[in-house]
């Protein structure tokens, strides 16, 4: 395993002095990094506000509220993970996905002028079980901190001036990338500032990437994803608090999450390597199995690059359990996961009464399996019992709560309602909105759209109007 990663360390590099745009005659040290938006997580949340009021005109004591075993009340979760940061990532993954145009150069980077390319014919996703789309996010296992000091490189992901012959990502990159959903996790660490041969060498390691991640974007890192198998890095994390979940091909654990009434804290999950295009048909029978059974494990692949050909498992996906099949897959980061059942698992619902006014509230208690700051996915779905119809019932909504949905289910007689608690979601509205006033698309509004459709209605408004 050393061997392997030293050799592919070393076919980095050599690729770095090979690619075309790169100007090793250029001092680039003495060229100022990009500021980037800061994905920071929020260090201090109000979870007291975030809140559901049911008034009823009947009694409400029999009204009760419970986390749905999967978010949005699914069937499956599957998980998509990307290693070693390619730049097809983004300009291929990313752009399938959320329906971008795909250039024609394979290493197409945030900001370049697009040459020439194909437009995807629609979006890859799924809903929320209540009509709002939700796009299949990325997880990227991100190798930071690999210099090449002779060209002044800080870092792959730091290279100042990529071209379309660049071909790996850059931190611009990663910006929507997690705008949209995805997650960043580490992966393995730069033996020239640290021996790899020892725990506490890692964990330096992951200490420096850590620092140099929150240097660039402000966002924390607490997932591992273990490179090529090496079970000393497993070992490294399991007494390294600001890793929570551990995923790797040789993982022991299956999780089945219908059936999971407890966290996933330092889990050491298993993963499926999915990298060869001409075995996408094997791939989704794969998926398809597990779809089928009526006690599905989280289902993880993850390959090293994302082609053309290999986007059509994802277009199967979407067109078959996601929302142009029968929408029952909740498609998730690594991350997401992680927080729905730390919240299922360690803040409880409290509910109050008042007259004919029931009130739930998550009442939470941040601590190290999941900090307050490193809680990125603060949403979640909750499922009330005990209502007969919807006559007479209304529903409001704390001021912590960014984005809402609910829907009845005569057939069950439960509601089921979806709570966004996401303060990033405003930003992300924001953001894309600007993007678009500053340079009008179809692309660009139908972004802005997708952010500002998960606001709550009388968030929304002002953004509508905006575009409009």
């Amino acid at each position: 395993m050393r061997y392997y990663r030293r050799t592919l360390a070393i076919y980095l590099l050599l690729q770095l002095s090979l690619s075309c745009c790169i100007d090793t005659d250029r001092d680039l040290s003495k060229v100022p990094e990009e500021v980037l938006p800061k994905l920071s997580g929020v260090t201090s949340f109000n979870w007291g506000d975030s809140y559901v009021t049911i008034s009823a005109n009947q009694p409400v004591s029999s009204i009760n509220a419970s986390y749905a075993p999967l978010k949005y009340d699914k069937h499956m979760i599957v998980s998509y993970t990307i290693d070693d940061v390619p730049a097809n990532a983004y300009s291929r993954a990313f752009a399938v996905i959320n329906k971008h145009l795909v250039d024609d150069m394979p290493n197409f980077h945030a900001g370049l002028k697009h040459t020439t390319g194909t437009m995807p014919e629609k979006t890859l996703g799924y809903t929320n079980g209540c009509g709002t789309e939700i796009r299949f996010p990325i997880g990227l296992a991100i190798w930071a901190n690999i210099p090449n000091k002779s060209m002044n490189v800080t870092d792959i992901m730091g290279y100042k001036t990529p071209g379309t012959g660049y071909p790996y990502l850059v931190w611009k990159d990663v910006i929507p990338i997690i705008d949209f959903g995805g997650n960043i996790y580490f992966h393995d660490v730069n033996e020239r500032f640290t021996n790899d041969n020892t725990l506490d060498g890692i964990r330096e390691g992951f200490d420096l990437d850590q620092a140099r991640t929150v240097e660039r974007i402000g966002r924390k890192i607490k997932t591992l994803v273990v490179p090529n198998g090496d079970k000393i890095f497993y070992q490294a994390a399991l007494d390294y608090n600001p890793i929570t979940i551990i995923s790797d091909q040789g993982g022991s654990d299956v999780i089945y999450p219908k059936e999971l009434n407890t966290d996933l804290h330092k889990k050491y999950m298993s993963r499926e390597y999915f990298d060869d295009d001409q075995e996408i048909d094997n791939y989704f029978d794969k998926i398809k199995t597990n779809y089928e059974s009526d006690n599905p494990y989280w289902f993880q692949f993850f390959n090293h690059g994302a082609s053309l050909t290999f986007m059509e498992l994802l277009r199967r996906i979407n067109d078959t359990y996601g929302k142009d099949g029968t929408d029952n897959i909740w498609f998730a980061t690594i991350d997401e996961v992680y927080e729905y059942y730390h919240f299922k698992a360690n803040y409880p619902i409290q509910k109050t009464i008042e007259g004919n006014i029931a009130t739930f509230r998550i009442e939470a208690a941040p601590d190290y399996k999941l900090p307050e700051e490193c809680t990125y996915h603060r949403d979640f779905t909750l499922l009330v019992t005990g209502l007969d119809s919807m006559n007479g019932v209304t529903l409001t909504f704390g001021p912590n709560v960014y984005g809402y949905s609910y829907k009845y289910r005569p057939e069950d007689k439960t509601l089921m309602i979806n709570l966004n608690c996401n303060p990033s979601l405003l930003e992300r509205a924001q953001r894309y909105t600007d993007i678009y006033k500053d340079s009008p698309s179809d692309e660009s509004k139908a972004d802005a759209l997708y952010f500002i459709n998960q606001l709550s209605p009388e968030r929304r408004t002002v953004f509508l109007n905006s575009i409009n």
